[in-house]
């Protein structure tokens, strides 16, 4: 007599079934498309700019000059893009959420760690894509001034407050029903603690002091405890924020 196949529960098929579900939806949203393919745009006309430059007069082109830049258009620009791309994940889902998502054997922590993890992904994989581009462009076009560790290491530093800013989002957007509010509250909410920060220069966590820092990151002069120190707050607040919206998200009514 043929046996009957035992049936494996696996804890955490909900949780990657969001995951894989928030990302294919991120990537096919107007604002993703928009940030990529006006980035690829900047940096192209950058580049042709840059080294037109070079081959008609003979202006040299120092890439850590091009590395930084693009570096603070991505902190000051593109932020906008990560708020409008990621403070919706879960407000804009209230309708359908009981029906479609929790009444389907998945708890609220999976599906509010999958929507987070999802979106720190496709926000952390499509800039380091940009900045390994921009990095490789630098190498081959322009002069070369830049530090390769040096850049990795600024690239990272800009992950860290990318990643703050995402946790901040999907938690905000946890605790409010309404996109709009959800966006104005994330914006309130970065600008406060930025002007915060602002009057603490030794907390190394505000994007002005990061800016600051980018030029002698780029060329490999950085100081590790810093960085450390960066780090340090940068995922201790993102974990904080997001035990508060993941509390706070599996206590309220959908």
């Amino acid at each position: 007599m043929s046996s009957t196949p035992e049936l494996q529960y696996r804890k955490w098929l909900p949780y990657w079934a969001v995951f894989q579900a928030d990302m294919h939806q991120t990537i096919h949203t107007w604002a993703y498309r928009a940030w990529l393919v006006i980035s690829l745009m900047v940096l192209a006309g950058f580049f042709t700019y840059k080294v037109g430059a070079y081959k008609e007069a003979g202006i040299i082109q120092p890439g850590s000059a091009f590395m930084l830049q693009t570096m603070r258009y991505t902190i000051l620009g593109c932020f906008t893009l990560v708020v409008v791309l990621t403070a919706g994940c879960i407000s804009s889902e209230r309708g359908t959420l009981a029906d479609s998502v929790l009444s389907r054997g998945i708890s609220r922590y999976q599906y509010f760690l999958g929507k987070l993890h999802a979106r720190i992904v496709t926000v952390l994989g499509t800039f380091l894509f940009l900045g390994i581009a921009t990095i490789v462009g630098c190498r081959f076009f322009l002069h070369e001034d830049l530090s390769l560790l040096g850049s990795a290491v600024a690239l990272t530093a800009i992950c860290a407050l990318l990643v703050t800013v995402v946790s901040c989002c999907v938690t905000v957007s946890a605790i409010f029903n309404s996109t709009a509010i959800s966006i104005v509250s994330v914006w309130l909410l970065l600008l406060g603690v930025t002007l915060g920060l602002s009057y603490f220069p030794h907390v190394h966590l505000s994007p002005e002091v990061t800016l600051q820092a980018l030029p002698h990151m780029i060329q490999g002069e950085y100081d590790p405890k810093n960085l450390l120190r960066l780090f340090a707050w940068a995922f201790g607040i993102s974990g904080g924020v997001s035990l508060v919206g993941m509390g706070w998200f599996a206590r309220r009514d959908i």
